[in-house]
């Protein structure tokens, strides 16, 4: 692996088909063709952080970050245009509050921000499988486009209830949507993200993001070690314990189901049935991990605050 890749850090990881796509700091893209093992950086518009990415087919790509810039790739990651930055965000959140003139929380939300400046971070992007896109950032910040990214409009309304807190995770569900969040924020929406209403979640910490076990059921996971399980027919949460105080910051739900959480100490716990119970694992990475995706039937990448790393699952499955 290239010493590029060793020491950035690094927030997001994802896959252009069989290419690895890595964004980070000083608005840092790196590309993979074979399986991790070296790294080429791309050509990028933007030197702020980068905070997520996410591409939709081989070829077409978003990747977010700070000072609300969006790119797009249509190369698998080669090369990137600017589609939208803090500045137009503003403008985009201005024209969703005049065209809602009773909304008086977002008319206040669009004067606060004009007044603020264009700094806020978009944190998470996800792609609809019927062609739409969303990003969430911070502030209760919400972006959406109906053409594969071609024009885009703010839907901060629609998520009035997070308080304009920050939005760290969108997860799909079918119809229903979860938003993930600051100060304990889960939002819920069960019309394709039209509207959402804050759940009460019995912790108000953090959450940095959440899964669904494959009995559907709501995982999330944040500060201070703390995950809870919700049942969306009855309504109620489950505190589980992972033994840890160090803060959660990413998870996957591995191709045979197992639940792997991860921790800005560089642990990481496992449930093998749905997320009732974790077990810490007996490997502990070198660096903060900040995502992991699964990469085949043995391995990992991982996302670090010291690059990127390949890593065995059955080292980190073990006890």
């Amino acid at each position: 692996m290239s010493p590029l890749a060793h020491n950035l850090l690094l927030n997001a990881v994802g896959k252009a088909g069989h290419r690895l796509v890595a964004v980070g700091e000083r608005g840092t893209i790196l590309l993979s063709n074979d399986e991790g093992n070296t790294w080429s950086q791309s050509r990028v518009p933007v030197s702020v952080t980068l905070t997520d990415v996410a591409f939709v087919s081989d070829d077409v790509g978003f990747a977010v970050g700070h000072s609300g810039v969006l790119l797009e790739t249509r190369d698998g990651g080669e090369t990137w245009v600017k589609r939208l930055d803090g500045r137009d965000i503003i403008r985009l959140v201005q024209r969703e509050a005049e065209s809602e003139p009773g909304a008086e929380a977002l008319a206040r939300y669009a004067d606060l921000i004009g007044r603020d400046g264009p700094d806020k971070p978009l944190l998470d992007i996800w792609f609809d499988p019927r062609g739409g896109v969303i990003a969430t950032g911070a502030f209760g910040l919400m972006l959406q486009s109906n053409d594969g990214g071609k024009t885009w409009e703010s839907k901060t309304g629609n998520a009035v209830e997070s308080g304009w807190r920050h939005l760290y995770a969108i997860v799909p569900d079918g119809e229903r949507r979860y938003l993930v969040g600051e100060q304990g924020r889960v939002l819920l929406s069960n019309n394709d993200g039209e509207d959402y209403k804050r759940l009460q979640v019995p912790y108000d910490g953090s959450f940095f993001g959440a899964l669904l076990n494959e009995e559907q059921r709501l995982l999330v996971y944040g500060l201070r070690g703390n995950v809870l399980l919700y049942d969306a027919v009855s309504g109620r949460w489950q505190r589980l314990s992972t033994g840890t105080n160090a803060s959660l910051s990413t998870g996957v739900v591995l191709e045979d189901g197992t639940l792997l959480l991860a921790s800005n100490a560089g642990e990481f716990f496992f449930s093998k049935d749905n997320g009732m119970t974790f077990t810490k694992s007996g490997y502990t990475h070198r660096a903060a991990v900040t995502d992991l995706i699964q990469l085949s039937a043995e391995d990992l990448v991982l996302a670090t605050t010291r690059g990127v790393s390949r890593v065995g699952i059955s080292n980190v499955l073990q006890r």
